[in-house]
């Protein structure tokens, strides 16, 4: 049995729905072959609500009922993975996050947590290079939401390689998670550059991306 933990619902589920499906996927085309070491594997799905105290609860429940589970596997943002890591951890079975990428998260959850992904740091440095490099970009104004350690994670290593890399960083605005005025006024702070780095959840990029286009 393994252990599936995805956000069906809520902000994260444009994100999740889809790995969830290539979970079942996976599953379904490992038994059609004849399963792991000649037996059938089973996922046993669960939906945390977006939500990291959800997913903590999901996961104890998910031990409860599945005391076979031999491991778990989802989740495609930090903060999430950190609601339902520790817990599986404690109960020493290994988690893999199929999409989260925060460096640090190994860190803070030793010997059980992997990552199935590329880091921020990586992801963050490769587009500050690609905007200096191939863009010629020499200035950088930067949106993020400071709310979400995934998107703190991504303005900080991609204002730290553009910066090395002889950049300057113009201006800063940040906003909460789902907070449609902040996000306004941090865009209406935002000054002229060169490029503008968002770093945004999939609940608010679209209107990121709306609302720095109407204003220029």
């Amino acid at each position: 049995v393994l252990g599936a933990l995805y956000n069906l619902t809520g902000a994260q589920s444009g994100l999740d729905i889809p790995s969830a499906q290539g979970a079942q996927l996976a599953v379904a085309e490992v038994n059609r072959q004849g399963g792991l070491l000649g037996r059938p594997v089973h996922l046993a799905l669960a939906d945390g609500e977006s939500d990291p105290a959800v997913l903590a609860a999901k996961t104890t429940a998910m031990l409860a009922d599945f005391p076979e589970v031999t491991a778990f596997l989802g989740l495609s943002d930090t903060d999430m993975v950190l609601g339902a890591a520790p817990v599986a951890a404690a109960a020493q079975r290994l988690f893999l996050t199929s999409g989260a990428t925060s460096p640090q998260l190994p860190a803070q959850v030793p010997d059980y947590l992997y990552l199935a992904c590329f880091g921020d740091n990586v992801q963050a440095a490769a587009a500050a290079e690609w905007a200096f490099a191939e863009l010629e970009a020499r200035s950088v104004a930067i949106l993020y939401d400071a709310t979400m350690l995934y998107t703190q994670g991504l303005e900080g290593y991609f204002a730290t390689r553009f910066t090395e890399l002889g950049g300057e960083i113009l201006a800063t605005q940040s906003y909460a998670t789902g907070d449609q005025a902040s996000l306004q006024q941090a865009v209406a702070n935002l000054r002229a550059a060169d490029i503008i780095f968002v770093a945004a959840g999939p609940e608010d990029a679209p209107a990121a991306a709306r609302l720095l286009r109407e204003h220029g």
